[in-house]
């Protein structure tokens, strides 16, 4: 039998999983089967955007995507769409 002791995952902001919603999913889920007993480490890396209009890099809040130099608003995000697992710890136990 496998035993996994740690899953370490990476979620953007603008990835479309919501944290909360996918903590509680976990709870629900997971009792009975080998992640009964994980503990889930959640990495939220900043939402970083490149406004294509006077090419500043700026970190966001979802809340204001505006470019904080020019207030422009056409901007590619750079980093924030992340859905990732970064680590899995686990054993294979006896019994």
């Amino acid at each position: 039998m496998t035993r996994i002791d740690q899953v370490e995952l990476e979620i953007g902001a603008f990835s479309g999983v919501e944290v909360a919603a996918l903590k509680f999913a976990l709870e629900v889920l997971c009792p009975g089967t080998v992640l009964a007993e994980t503990e889930f480490i959640y990495h939220t890396p900043h939402l970083l955007l490149y406004c294509g209009e006077c090419e500043n890099q700026y970190v966001a809040d979802l809340d204001d995507l505006l470019c904080p130099s020019c207030l422009g608003v056409h901007y590619q995000v750079v980093q924030g769409r992340e859905l990732l697992v970064r680590s899995i710890q686990g054993e294979q136990v006896d019994g």
